[in-house]
């Protein structure tokens, strides 16, 4: 029902606009898997597909795969051969974009250590498949699903993790990680690709997010900064009252602002089961109780600098 302001929302940017089937987008009376994307395709075309724009190929994957109950990430073997074929057709070594909603590895269950693999609902089941095929090129994967921010490195690609326009469910300003709602932009000029993730209503540097000491009931004295971009080639450091103080620990943990606006029975009020979920791309410093201000200085793969500053109140 959704379909038609959809198109017509997306008609008035004048940009050309390629779509990814989500969990939200099947037919869910359909009588059999293969059906519940008859609407999607009606409006849409097909499911999976490729393309070329410049030197890079796009390819695009449906991998929501409906069972009567429920949903789980799945490419299935129709699809796989097609992606055989469509890749041999691309020269090794070439620059090649993947879209998938689920992703092909979230890394929910490795920080959550409640589970011993990946959930079958937010990761591809048979990835590993997909994986092997695309091992010729140099792959980034773009996925979302998850409404979270994260970037994966699993089967020699490079997977992003997209945090979503509608947050924790359009439930506030924020995912569940602490990440803005938003989307990601990506810049294409050759085969190098180059990435930003944009908070909506937020200017482009606002990249990070800093909690003072007390934020965090299990690291009261420490100092926090949500880096929701982050990957291992960033570096994010301190300055304390004008004093540099080196590299920041890089912990797992919860958000303080997710924290104060999901965490219970009660919040958030639209979405009252959405709770804040443990994230990796948050930073631990020791500011003492003397220290009077910080800034967290954050540095991107692409040399870009954005920084974020903590005062103490005053008494």
């Amino acid at each position: 029902a959704l379909y038609p302001e959809y198109e017509r929302g997306v008609t008035q940017m004048g940009l050309p606009f390629f779509q990814v089937v989500g969990n939200h987008d099947l037919d869910f009376e359909a009588r059999a898997a293969e059906l519940t994307t008859s609407t999607f395709m009606r409006h849409f075309g097909p499911t999976y597909y490729s393309f070329d724009v410049g030197a890079v190929h796009y390819i695009v994957l449906q991998d929501v795969h409906y069972h009567g109950t429920g949903y789980v990430g799945y490419v299935d073997e129709r699809q796989l051969q097609w992606l055989e074929a469509d890749l041999a057709l691309v020269e090794p070594g070439r620059r090649v974009v993947v879209f998938t909603h689920i992703p092909l590895e979230s890394k929910q269950w490795a920080r959550d250590k409640k589970e011993r693999r990946a959930s079958p609902s937010v990761s591809v089941n048979n990835r590993a498949a997909v994986y092997a095929m695309l091992s010729r090129h140099k792959v980034d994967v773009i996925s979302g699903h998850t409404h979270e921010n994260e970037h994966v490195f699993e089967g020699g690609v490079h997977e992003h993790v997209q945090g979503t326009v509608c947050g924790a469910w359009w439930t506030g300003p924020i995912c569940h990680d602490g990440t803005p709602a938003g989307y990601g932009i990506y810049e294409v000029r050759g085969e190098t690709i180059q990435w930003t993730y944009k908070g909506t209503g937020q200017p482009l540097d606002h990249q990070l997010r800093v909690y003072g000491p007390g934020s965090d009931p299990d690291a009261n004295d420490e100092l926090i900064a949500n880096v929701w971009n982050w990957d291992p080639q960033w570096t994010v450091e301190w300055i304390a009252d004008g004093v540099a103080r080196g590299p920041m620990a890089r912990r797992t943990g919860f958000d303080p602002l997710s924290v104060q606006l999901h965490k219970g029975d009660d919040l958030p009020k639209r979405r009252t089961w959405v709770e804040p979920h443990l994230t990796s791309h948050l930073f631990y410093a020791p500011a003492g109780a003397s220290t009077r201000e910080v800034q967290v200085r954050a540095t991107d793969r692409f040399g870009r600098t954005f920084t974020a500053e903590w005062r103490r109140p005053s008494a």
